[in-house]
């Protein structure tokens, strides 16, 4: 092949110097709208994974946890008020009661000391084994000497006292002293339930206030990604805060971020240009040795030289695809696409001694870049040709995508999760052609990502399926648009 022109070797040391300066945190997320406008996504298909089942996870807004937070605050405050409120009053209970109780009785034993013959109390009842008083009811018999107060009704406060042998009591009613405490109560919780009505409120408020600048941060953000050249972030942004710093630094990632992705799509389009002519070179060639009388092995020989210079052919194509993708692109049905690769793979199947069906199973809606879209269906059927010896090969168009099924040898799981690496191979047998780069299923990942699409493989006993999802099923019921306008 010919050297790289000056401006390609330029572009590659520029591309490596960028890859040394960007670290895997500042990665294109696939998907985003920054991946969207131009390059391949960097991140892996795991870290995609993750990145999907994070996504997936029940999110809980930073405003929600504002407002969460100084409610819960707020709250547990007033109930630890409440609950302090409920022992002073307790213990003010116990020990006022039972220092009037106790004077009380120091008068009771004045009055029998002295002879009274009226021994009593006003607003108590008095019970002993004095002359003149009561004897202590069945229901007070067991109460301890001192304190004691009863709340079953009925609900009394009771003192007693030993005296000459016997005992003296005094009990008095507490009912109105109970209502008044359960009115306390009734107050305290009133007030709780308020505080935490407030404390919402209150947190609402506060997380709107707090939020506002993140939200106008995120939709600048969101605007500035949706366009195809760098513009930065509004100056009123960058205010002199945390989130104005947020706010400054991610300018300046998303400055070096397009300027990434304008070199790498410059790149990428100078070296598939850059090796489209050694390529049309190599096929030129073979066609003219072709031509000529060869032996067997030589005819081998050139047969092998023009397989694998269609196959870098292929590659070239998409990496140009990639370079010049645009919203402008071209675009066709699922049914379109599947019948023009049918066209191309069936007689190609057939040489194989393989079976190579296409089949409508549903109607995915939408149109699709037919570059793209092939380049998918193709690198997947390859695959199944080359990985799978016997049966069918099936390709499905269903409600929300494609599926490519064969017969092949159930792919380990440790396998499966560097399937979509570039220049992974499985364990292929000994007549699979050894000319494989193991990269098919990697640019099928790549372009998948690129576009929105998602790609996901499922192995058994029965053969491998892949499934290529072009459209969610919610919005397989809407309108039809096409499949780089969804999200």
């Amino acid at each position: 092949m010919t050297n790289l022109s000056g401006r390609s070797r330029e572009n590659l040391q520029l591309s490596a110097a960028q890859e040394e300066r960007i670290s895997p945190s500042s990665a294109v997320q696939s998907g985003s709208p920054y991946e969207a406008q131009g390059g391949l996504s960097q991140a892996s298909p795991q870290a995609h994974d993750q990145q999907r089942e994070l996504h997936q996870k029940p999110p809980r807004g930073l405003s929600q946890r504002i407002m969460l937070a100084l409610t819960v605050l707020l709250t547990g405050l007033a109930a630890l008020y409440s609950a302090a409120m409920v022992g002073v009053i307790g213990y003010t209970e116990e020990e006022l009661i039972s220092s009037f109780l106790e004077d009380d009785m120091d008068y009771v034993v004045s009055q029998i000391e002295r002879g009274d013959t009226a021994i009593g109390l006003p607003h108590a009842d008095v019970y002993g084994d004095a002359p003149g008083l009561k004897p202590v009811p069945a229901q007070f018999q067991d109460c301890p000497f001192g304190f004691t107060e009863i709340t079953e009704a009925p609900a009394v406060f009771v003192w007693r006292r030993a005296w000459q042998g016997g005992s003296l009591m005094i009990v008095r009613d507490q009912e109105g002293f109970e209502e008044k405490e359960q009115e306390l109560f009734i107050l305290m919780l009133a007030v709780l339930l308020v505080v935490f009505l407030v404390g919402a409120a209150a947190g609402k408020r506060l997380a709107v206030q707090v939020m506002r600048p993140v939200e106008k941060l995120a939709a600048a953000v969101r605007a500035a990604s949706s366009q195809n050249t760098w513009k930065p972030l509004p100056k009123e942004l960058i205010t002199r805060d945390e989130v104005g710093n947020l706010a400054a630094e991610l300018s300046a990632s998303m400055h070096r971020l397009f300027k990434a992705l304008k070199r790498e799509k410059a790149f990428t389009g100078d070296v598939s240009h850059e090796l489209r002519t050694p390529l049309t070179v190599i096929e030129t060639s073979v066609e003219l040795l072709k031509l000529t009388e060869l032996t067997a092995a030589q005819q081998r020989q050139v047969d092998k030289i023009e397989r694998s210079s269609k196959m870098m052919h292929e590659l070239v194509e998409g990496f140009l695809a990639f370079a010049r993708l645009s919203e402008n692109a071209g675009s066709d049905r699922v049914s379109d696409v599947l019948q023009a690769v049918g066209r191309l793979w069936i007689p190609e199947a057939a040489k194989a001694g393989r079976q190579l069906v296409f089949r409508q199973e549903d109607c995915c809606p939408g149109s699709f870049s037919p570059l793209l879209l092939s380049t998918v269906v193709s690198n997947l059927v390859k695959n199944a040709l080359a990985y799978s010896h016997e049966g069918e090969i099936k390709v499905t168009e269903t409600s929300t995508g494609i599926v490519v099924a064969d017969h092949g040898d159930p792919i380990p799981p440790a396998e499966q999760k560097r399937i979509f690496e570039p220049f992974v191979r499985g364990k292929a047998s000994a007549d699979i052609e050894q000319t494989r780069f193991g990269l098919g299923l990697s640019i099928v990942w790549r372009i998948c990502m690129r576009m929105g699409w998602q790609v996901n493989l499922a192995s058994g006993p029965d053969g491998n399926a892949f499934t290529v999802t072009l459209v969610s099923p919610a919005d397989a019921a809407e309108p039809v648009r096409r499949s780089d306008e969804l999200g």
